[in-house]
């Protein structure tokens, strides 16, 4: 997670919505700016960062069941 400069972004908060709008996971970002959630069912899902200075997309995922590939996720 980063910002607009490139800059780390530590203790941010990450939501993840199901499709109906429902928070399922909120985790926060580690000192490297990444984090890690426990797995999910297959589905799709919305990752948010709801409360930053920064302006940050939603971005749309889809889960099958196998592991994904790292995110970058930077601000606006």
């Amino acid at each position: 997670m980063f910002d607009p400069q490139g800059g780390v972004l530590n203790q941010t908060l990450i939501v993840v919505e199901n499709e109906k709008g429902n928070v399922v996971r909120a985790i926060k970002t580690n000192e490297l700016g990444k984090f890690v959630t426990s797995p999910l069912p297959s589905g799709r899902y919305a990752i948010k960062v709801p409360k930053t200075p920064f302006s940050f997309a939603t971005m749309k995922i889809e889960l099958t069941g196998k592991e994904m590939e790292e995110l970058e996720i930077r601000s606006k």
